[in-house]
């Protein structure tokens, strides 16, 4: 027996035929058979439904009918490339529907065979993914809104707060102060936030860029020398431990958003009166960094999954929801793409050490 008719359907050939056509009939793809030229042989009816053309449109005509237009011809050399090789294309397509409206679809083409091994016809097989281009688009225009709407103007508050605190602008009560701190702490998580969405997202897509630089330590101490307010703010206390001549080579920004996620995320969970440390030190030919807390700590069963987005660990056990939104999501992305790892040790009851290392300069 041939091997490829050992994936055939079971019974005579005519019901294998049967079955297979009524596969492709009712299949919730659309499936297209052209001749070597692109002219179409067979489309089925899913095909019909999302184009709303008819049989009498479409057979025999060449696919170019389909063409919005508005995709580069590189994109096309490759595809026919690739098939006039033998090989499997996969791709998105814009084409037009018979009312003039566009639609997005994923496709596959591959080559169908003769006997010989000769090609005869190409098959694709679609799938509409109009909606999910329309979120993608919706959430590309989203994080250009973040960008440019929200992340300037905060830039700018917290510049000026800033100015005020360091009596560039004229002397500050201290009633005054105490507010100033507040809207440079919150204006400084806002920010932190935005970073991370906007982060998260260019991670994803590979396209985040990982800028590195030899850069001391020691020089970080100014930025972040606002955990001392975060944490004063919430009747916490903070310790920052910066071993001396320890140098990096790393994304200096991406380093400060990693240390202002972790940091935030244990004074959240630590209590009133609690501690949280901030060590940085050298660990043979790396750059160990911790960040230690006496709060609650989290569950052993969930500490697989706590570097995943929008993430809850909710128990009555908890006095508090253990929500990881995007943040820890961040750090994880932000760790791997310098080459370190990122790890979490958590006992209920005992608090939680968040560490990573990259390589030391």
């Amino acid at each position: 027996m041939p091997q490829d008719a050992r994936n055939l359907p079971t019974g005579t050939l005519e019901e294998q035929l049967h079955k297979l056509l009524q596969a492709v009939e009712q299949s919730p793809s659309t499936v297209m058979i052209t001749d070597k030229e692109g002219n179409v042989d067979y489309v089925n009816p899913k095909f019909y439904r999302i184009t709303g053309r008819t049989p009498e449109e479409v057979l025999g005509k060449n696919v170019r009918l389909l063409k919005l237009g508005d995709q580069p011809p590189e994109l096309y050399q490759e595809l026919w490339a690739t098939l006039r090789a033998g090989g499997e294309w996969r791709g998105r397509f814009h084409n037009l529907r018979k009312d003039g409206s566009a639609y997005w679809e994923s496709v596959s083409l591959a080559p169908l065979r003769d006997i010989n091994g000769a090609t005869t016809h190409y098959i694709k097989v679609a799938e509409d993914i109009t909606k999910l281009v329309d979120l993608e688009n919706w959430r590309a225009d989203l994080n250009r809104m973040v960008e440019h709407d929200l992340k300037n103007p905060l830039t700018g508050i917290v510049s000026a707060v800033e100015l005020f605190l360091e009596g560039l602008l004229g002397s500050v009560t201290e009633e005054q102060r105490k507010y100033l701190e507040i809207i440079k702490i919150s204006s400084r998580k806002l920010t932190n936030l935005i970073y991370s969405i906007l982060n998260v997202d260019k991670f994803e897509a590979g396209k985040m860029e990982v800028r590195k630089t030899v850069f001391s330590m020691e020089e970080l101490v100014k930025e972040l020398s606002w955990f001392e307010s975060l944490a004063k703010s919430e009747a916490k206390q903070i310790v920052i431990q910066i071993e001396k001549g320890l140098r990096l080579n790393a994304d200096r920004d991406l380093i400060v958003r990693i240390l202002e996620n972790l940091v935030s995320n244990a004074l959240k969970h630590t209590p009133s009166q609690g501690t949280v440390r901030l060590i940085i030190r050298k660990d043979g030919d790396q750059a160990l960094f911790e960040v230690i807390d006496n709060g609650e700590g989290i569950p052993g069963e969930y500490l697989g999954r706590i570097f995943e987005k929008f993430f809850m660990v909710e128990q009555q056990s908890l006095k508090t929801k253990f929500d990881t939104g995007l943040g820890l999501a961040f750090c994880k992305m932000a760790v791997e793409a310098q080459g370190g790892t990122i790890k979490v040790e958590s006992q209920p009851g005992k608090g939680s050490r968040f560490y990573f290392r990259l390589p030391a300069a």
